[in-house]
């Protein structure tokens, strides 16, 4: 049992280690800056390991999900993970506020993704009619 429990944390510590590829490395000159998709994987896999025992880890779980929302203030995924955090912490206000935000980005995201796709929707029939 206990060489179970062992082999998984080192496959998650090596899978985590991969998935980043070295990106959170101190020094900035020995690696290249991490993506906002790093960033939010980092986090939310920070954020349920500060779930499953050690609090202390929601600190970089909330860098990590912060860095990748300045990257991109619309990336769904972070402010998810943000307004988590904030619950997790019993940050309620801030956490509804995180959460309310993201279903505006993720409502606007979807018009666009139907508006683009009723558009496309239309120039395929123009075309076929035009045939």
């Amino acid at each position: 049992m206990r060489r179970a429990l062992l082999a998984g944390a080192v496959a998650a510590i090596a899978a985590t280690a991969l998935l980043l590829g070295g990106a959170l490395r101190s020094d900035d000159r020995a690696s290249a800056a991490p993506t906002g998709r790093q960033l939010v994987r980092f986090g939310l896999n920070e954020l349920q390991a500060a779930r499953t025992g050690d609090p202390a880890r929601y600190a970089r779980a909330e860098d990590a999900l912060r860095r990748a929302l300045a990257a991109d203030p619309n990336d769904v995924e972070a402010l998810v993970g943000l307004a988590s955090v904030a619950n997790s912490r019993h940050r309620f206000r801030d956490g509804l506020a995180l959460a309310r935000r993201a279903k505006r980005v993720f409502q606007a995201v979807a018009v666009a993704d139907r508006q683009r796709a009723a558009h496309e929707v239309f120039v395929a029939h123009r075309a076929l009619q035009q045939q």
